[in-house]
């Protein structure tokens, strides 16, 4: 009996220690067949780049440890246009959250395109966490809109792989801005892919 209740110890150390082992999450069969197809150093062809804007839970830009400058959620993904609502930081005490809408562009940009995204923002209280509405957010929409009318660009991005992480649960890409067709290395911005849920709610945003 010692004998048998030590194997069985034993055993059940050992699933404990595979349990632990285990990745906490799943990829779906398209995300996982373009992780291992990426290369360290090429642009994202359109293909892989919407199948990672679909698979990962958050980009965030700029990451420093657990913060963000600001970050994208992608909500659909189309053959033509791709929507995701971007969250920052407005001010020190106000994050918002904005819908917007990217055309898809020779295999390989994604495109501002001129639809105003101003009322589908959704604004919360950084101290609190809590919900911003009525008059308040009138007024945040009125500033965000004027803003929105100043700085008319249009421009288009692409994406170049960076790094993957060992267990592929995040990567980092180069996104390159491109104005009137020309792309400056100054405007470069790195941004993490993350595709654990847990880690991708975890991550604030910084002022």
């Amino acid at each position: 009996m010692m004998m048998r209740a030590g194997l069985k110890e034993i055993l059940a150390g050992v699933a404990l220690l595979i349990a632990g082992c285990a990745p906490a999450f799943s990829f779906d069969a398209a995300t996982d067949a373009v992780l291992g197809s990426l290369k360290i150093g090429k642009v994202l062809h359109q293909n892989a780049l919407t199948t990672l804007m679909s698979g990962s839970q958050r980009w965030c830009y700029d990451q420093q440890q657990n913060s963000c400058g600001w970050s994208d959620i992608y909500l659909d993904i189309g053959d033509e246009r791709v929507s995701y609502e971007g969250s920052t930081l407005w001010d020190e005490a106000t994050e918002i959250a904005v819908v917007h809408e990217l055309a898809l562009r020779d295999d390989r940009y994604v495109c501002e395109v001129a639809e105003t995204a101003t009322p589908t923002t959704r604004a919360i209280a950084v101290g609190s966490g809590q919900p911003i509405g009525g008059r308040p957010l009138a007024e945040l929409k009125a500033e965000i809109g004027a803003a929105e009318a100043a700085d008319i660009s249009y421009d288009c991005f692409d994406y170049v792989l960076i790094s993957l992480a060992q267990n592929r649960e995040s990567l980092i890409l180069r996104q390159r801005q491109y104005i009137n067709g020309t792309t400056d290395a100054a405007n470069d911005v790195s941004v993490t892919l993350h595709f654990d849920p847990t880690v991708a709610h975890s991550l604030k945003l910084r002022w």
